[in-house]
């Protein structure tokens, strides 16, 4: 059966092709199979009077979907409907959109509009996602679609992008002029303009905000936010372990690299009480290799089952004191096993603060160190007696 005798011709097209435009058809017959969607390519040609050579035309059109997809653009109506009736039909079909800029100013006025159309802009970003385009495409077709679009923003916007585009000359100047209108509409001057100094402000500091609970939950939803989110937090944790920096950079490269990652980071600094810095300043002498977090820093050492600061360390001697804070360490004097005195970790009992500072201190004890501990709240009723009794374990007498 003739093409132009099908349902689908019919449905579109009550006109009969011309023999010329047959001639068309037998030859992109003999190039390609047809199916529905390419009779309906054809039966729009000669519905709108398309000009000139149908063949290297639809051709152009296989091309444009494959690379662009289905999409309502004014190139796209061009080349279906051709240059009489294309932008005709473009304008039509734009102008019964509902979701462009135009169509919400003149729902909701010039200010709101803009404002409600930047909004709709942010929370439809996720319509590039696989299971998007698995349910628009189906699974192979889809899973295709997605991975050349993923190259293709990999790829645009990047110097070669432009060079290829424009040329040399050109496309750096243009790859400069973009780099600029990305930081400027990114920045918090542009969110202001747009917005006012107060919404601008409080969107800026939203648009920043990628790491909270509430920022997966406003991208994937609630189930699937959660989960990312917990994903993301484990993978954190683990990148700052010794575990994490062998898996990045190898057994020898990332242990350096933690080594010096632990001691330079907030970590080993700023974890210290001032009243255990003035007993050490006490107790310290010159002329021994001695560490505290307002000398030399903290003392640490990779374990098994973490990265470990002490809090004053002499390694000349092998000794090291470690000062516990009532509050942060549980003073058994004060607070029984099931206590949760710790003010940043509500669900942290006594009893696993002691097991965790038990396991800290054999673990450096069979590195060969000695190790004595004092609790704030001795030396806080008797510092004489706490000075001594520490400088006695340091250096005898």
């Amino acid at each position: 059966m003739e093409i132009y005798h099908s349902k689908t011709w019919k449905h579109l097209c009550d006109k009969t092709p011309t023999e010329e435009q047959i001639g068309f058809f037998n030859e992109i017959l003999k190039k390609h199979k047809m199916r529905n969607h390419h009779i309906r390519i054809l039966a729009n040609f000669c519905k709108y009077d398309v000009e000139g050579d149908w063949v290297d035309r639809f051709f152009k059109v296989l091309d444009f979907v494959k690379e662009k997809g289905n999409v309502q653009t004014l190139e796209a109506a061009l080349l279906k409907y051709g240059e009489k009736h294309g932008q005709l039909i473009y304008k039509e079909v734009n102008s019964k959109k509902t979701n462009n800029l135009e169509a919400f100013i003149k729902r909701c006025g010039e200010i709101e509009g803009k404002k409600r159309y930047d909004a709709f802009c942010r929370n439809n970003v996720g319509n590039k996602t696989i299971e998007r385009f698995i349910q628009l495409y189906g699974l192979e077709e889809g899973t295709s679609r997605f991975n050349e679009c993923r190259n293709k923003e990999k790829t645009k916007g990047t110097l070669n992008y432009w060079i290829e585009k424009y040329g040399e000359i050109e496309g750096q100047k243009k790859y400069t002029e973009s780099l600029k209108k990305l930081h400027y509409g990114n920045s918090k001057e542009s969110y202001i303009k747009k917005y006012g100094e107060k919404e601008g402000s409080r969107l800026f500091k939203e648009s920043r905000d990628n790491t909270s609970l509430s920022s997966f939950i406003k991208r994937h939803g609630e189930i699937e936010g959660n989960r990312k989110f917990n994903e993301f937090r484990e993978r954190v944790k683990k990148n700052n372990t010794l575990e994490g920096y062998v898996e990045r950079y190898g057994e020898i490269e990332g242990k350096i690299k933690f080594e010096k990652w632990a001691t330079t980071s907030s970590i080993g600094v700023t974890a210290y009480s001032k009243v255990s810095q003035e007993l050490f300043v006490e107790i310290d002498v010159i002329g021994e290799n001695t560490y505290y977090a307002t000398k030399n820093k903290e003392f640490g050492r990779y374990s098994p089952f973490g990265y470990y600061f002490f809090d004053y360390v002499n390694t000349d001697r092998k000794k090291i004191i470690e000062f516990n804070g009532d509050i942060f360490h549980g003073n058994p004097i004060i607070f029984s096993k099931n206590d949760t005195p710790n003010p940043f970790d509500k669900k942290l009992t006594c009893e696993q603060m002691w097991k965790n500072d038990k396991k800290k201190i054999d673990f450096i004890i069979q590195e060969g160190f000695e190790v004595l501990t004092i609790w704030e709240k001795d030396y806080r009723l008797d510092k004489n007696e706490i000075i001594e009794k520490c400088k006695k374990f340091l250096y005898g007498g």
